[in-house]
């Protein structure tokens, strides 16, 4: 089986969507079950080819980035229209079974447009920002682009969500008939698991994410005050880069912890660990998310962690047992849950056995089996269908 991937944002490019694309693609790599190239971007003015094993390429497009974490929608235009030219040789060079967009825009639409001329089924998994509803930021954009959305999702062999969140949203929009859950996995690894449990003097408190609106790192930061007003004295770690790091450093400055809130900016992916595992609670107040790989990655490495209720792990995570919860937009629901954390190591180990136990039927091989035998089941259809 042979398969042409698209995502716009791969490492070091973007987020989550791309941590998870890597970790399948070495999946498949380990494994050899699937052969899979991948177009992506390079961010810079230079064309990228690698080799993640037999029969796993990537290539990277040179198309300029202004940011690592966002493209602008001109940068989304240009991956665009080269994708779909650089995906076209390929397509006429060698055979492919399946083409797969790493989100629906701009990668589903490309896929869709080489699936109707080159006569190949298509599947495409939904990214956050674009499900109607999930970021503030993208609204009217959203709401603009939903008529090429539906035809996207609608034509797809499957839609591939990942939260009850994301599902709701397609339901909402008339995408019923194609939907396919597989949630994005765990990276189980004993070598990079938390052993020390005893508190840091302050307490550490790390987050891991882009620093954008939504993310709700406000609340943290506004944490950080409200519990030294209750005398437990907390540093805030925020691990990341985005556009609102100046008002947080400003509302620290304000509130008069600047010395409290570290922000580390990008961080390499493989020195992230290091970092985490030397903190004490693993912390995420998202107005909107689905299934974190930042809360996922904590979790792998055995970090208690405290959850925004939006945060998409309710079905998994259980409150007070392996994680523990408050509301996005309540300050006290967030520091009471800071304070019960701290009653005792022992009960910061449970959570995170419990947490980590929890998410063990979601490593990466079992999740990537699921792809394969999704995608075979595609492929199966249509060689019935085109009887």
């Amino acid at each position: 089986m042979r398969i042409l991937m698209l995502n716009n944002e791969f490492p070091p490019l973007g987020g989550g969507t791309g941590s998870v694309n890597l970790a399948l693609m070495a999946e498949f790599a380990r494994s050899q079950r699937v052969q899979c190239d991948l177009i992506t971007s390079s961010g810079s003015r230079k064309y990228e080819q690698e080799q993640f094993g037999d029969g796993v390429h990537v290539f990277r497009l040179p198309i300029p980035r202004s940011s690592i974490h966002h493209a602008s929608n001109v940068e989304l235009l240009r991956y665009a229209i080269r994708s779909y030219m650089f995906a076209s040789k390929l397509l006429k060079q060698q055979s492919y079974d399946l083409l797969f967009g790493w989100s629906s825009l701009p990668s589903g639409a490309v896929v869709c447009g080489l699936s109707r001329a080159f006569h190949i089924p298509y599947v495409v998994r939904i990214s956050g920002p674009e499900v109607p509803g999930f970021e503030a930021r993208y609204t009217h954009t959203v709401r603009l682009l939903l008529p090429l959305l539906r035809q996207v999702w609608k034509r797809a062999s499957k839609v591939i969500y990942k939260s009850e969140y994301e599902q709701s949203a397609l339901v909402k929009v008339g995408v019923r008939e194609n939907l396919l859950h597989i949630p994005n996995g765990v990276t189980v690894s004993a070598a990079s698991e938390k052993q020390n449990y005893e508190l840091h003097t302050p307490i550490r408190l790390v987050c891991v994410s882009r620093v954008v609106a939504r993310k709700n790192h406000e609340l943290l930061v506004r944490g950080i005050h409200a519990l030294q007003e209750r005398g437990v004295y907390c540093e805030l770690h925020i691990i990341g880069d985005g556009d609102a790091i100046l008002h947080l450093q400003e509302l620290a400055a304000t509130l008069q912890i600047q010395e409290r809130i570290r922000f580390h900016g990008y961080v390499a992916r493989e020195q992230i660990p290091g970092l985490v595992r030397e903190c004490d609670l693993f912390v995420l107040a998202s107005h909107q998310d689905a299934m974190s790989v930042a809360v996922l990655e904590a979790v792998g490495m055995k970090i208690p962690t405290i959850l925004s209720r939006a945060v998409g792990m309710n079905a998994i995570l259980h409150d007070r047992i392996s994680t523990l919860y408050f509301a996005p937009d309540s300050l006290r629901e967030f520091t009471e849950q800071v304070c019960f954390a701290l009653k005792s190591a022992q009960f910061r180990r449970d959570v995170a056995e419990n947490a980590h136990q929890a998410l063990a039927r979601y490593s990466w091989d079992v999740i990537a089996d699921r792809y394969v035998n999704s995608f075979k089941e595609i492929l199966q259809d249509e060689f019935l269908d085109g009887q």
